[in-house]
């Protein structure tokens, strides 16, 4: 308000007061694409409670509670990938380098790639080379598969990377990256290693790596293909999420309130390749690849610990192993869920919930890939539950290997076929 608070100027406060009242109780009633032409017949179906109560993406300029960001002045038709970087060798993941207006694009066969997130060039030295500790040309879910970087990362220098070693075990090995950019690999020190190896399996590695509002690093650890022993076993550190405290003891400690008095965070997961915790709503979103119908997503807050996500009793939200009279009592059932049958889908990608400026009617969205098909959907989660999933029709990309975002939240994209994209708006 521009004008001073004085008493002669309170018949206009009052007015105004009232005036934009009214317009709060329009945007939370306001079905947020109703009459807005903003999705395009044919190219995504409109998620149910995506943004009510929060905002129309009518071009009017409202803002967004919890953004900084106001709705740009044409209204979102739709999506698109926008080409960063071709020519990269099977890459699996992507992520934003603190302090630096660099992306870091890991490649399955051991290298770590520094990429202009402007340009789209790749520079000629590598973050990080670690070819010669892993037999990536085993298997497609070998190799270097994760990297984070510790939340201090711009005063401690520490980064985290997750691989399957010649032995194919899972090791977490941390380095300390030096002024200019780069791994120091004289500072690798070994974190965690877990026993992988099962006869002819060398599957379901998971390695996704992040850290949460808590400062735990927490680990994506497959069941290894051997799902008759280890994903309701917590003592075999695999078909489940770990968690553990890098900060706390050396290499690490485990946190006092993990419920099984070892690293493991969760149990009864098969594969979670790929997962997000989402720190404004203290929520982790686990994409969990399926056996052979159901492909899930489970999102659940990260208090209490101990979730059960019912792998092998379950698939989805059916008996699996038995299949009938499966144990179903203290199971967290899916989120999310699709089929196999539903046009040849095969593995689910997990992503990442958005938080970036450029698509402020997607803000809080969470994105999602199938390996098969190439799909883009996403949906948000309000209220303990998801609306409606939109499918942004944009099939055909690639074989999609894995989400990340760049230093404004904006939303990558990796494929297997080594294309670096990024996801932006079309108005």
């Amino acid at each position: 308000m521009s004008g001073p608070l004085d008493r002669a100027n309170a018949p206009y406060l009052l007015l105004t007061v009232l005036a934009g009242a009214a317009i709060v109780w329009t945007l939370m009633t306001q079905d947020p694409f109703e009459g807005t032409g903003g999705v395009q017949a044919g190219e995504t179906t409109t998620t149910a409670g995506a943004n009510t109560g929060t905002t129309s993406p009518d071009g009017s300029g409202t803002t967004i509670p919890g953004m900084t960001t106001t709705l740009p002045g044409s209204p979102l038709g739709s999506i698109a990938v926008e080409t960063l970087s071709e020519g990269l060798a099977q890459p699996v993941f992507a992520a934003a380098m603190p302090g630096e207006d660099v992306l870091l694009v890991v490649e399955r066969g051991g290298r770590i790639k520094r990429v202009d997130p402007e340009t789209g060039e790749v520079e000629s030295n590598l973050f990080l080379n670690v070819v010669d500790k892993t037999r990536a040309n085993a298997g497609i879910e070998v190799g270097l598969l994760g990297l984070a970087f510790h939340p201090d990362f711009e005063s401690n220098r520490r980064a985290f990377i997750y691989y399957t070693d010649l032995a194919f075990d899972a090791v977490l090995m941390e380095y300390r990256v030096n002024a200019n950019g780069f791994a120091d690999p004289t500072s690798e020190t070994l974190v965690l290693k877990v026993d992988r190896l099962a006869e002819g399996e060398h599957r379901h590695n998971a390695g996704m790596l992040q850290f949460g509002p808590d400062g735990y690093l927490y680990i994506g650890s497959g069941d290894n293909g051997e799902f008759s022993i280890n994903p309701q076993d917590p003592t075999t550190l695999k078909g489940g999420i770990l968690r553990i405290d890098v900060d706390g003891g050396t290499p690490y400690a485990v946190p006092a309130d993990n419920p099984y008095d070892n690293e493991m965070w969760s149990i009864g997961l098969r594969n979670p390749w790929r997962f997000d915790i989402d720190p404004m709503e203290g929520l982790i979103y686990i994409g969990d690849v399926g056996q052979s119908t159901w492909e899930e997503i489970n999102v659940v807050p990260l208090e209490p610990v101990g979730y059960n996500f019912g792998w092998p009793q379950l698939e989805g939200e059916r008996c699996w192993n038995p299949p009938t009279g499966c144990q179903m009592e203290g199971m967290e059932l899916p989120t999310v869920l699709y089929n196999h049958a539903d046009g040849g889908h095969c593995s689910v990608t997990g992503g990442y919930v958005y938080r970036g400026a450029a698509m402020p009617e997607l803000y809080g969205h969470y994105f999602f890939s199938d390996w098969c098909t190439g799909f883009i959907r996403s949906f948000r989660f309000e209220n303990g539950q998801a609306g409606e999933v939109t499918d942004w029709g944009l099939e055909g990309v690639g074989q999609i290997t894995s989400y990340g975002e760049d230093h404004d939240g904006e939303l990558l994209l990796t494929t297997y076929g080594g294309t670096l994209y990024r996801i932006v708006p079309v108005r």
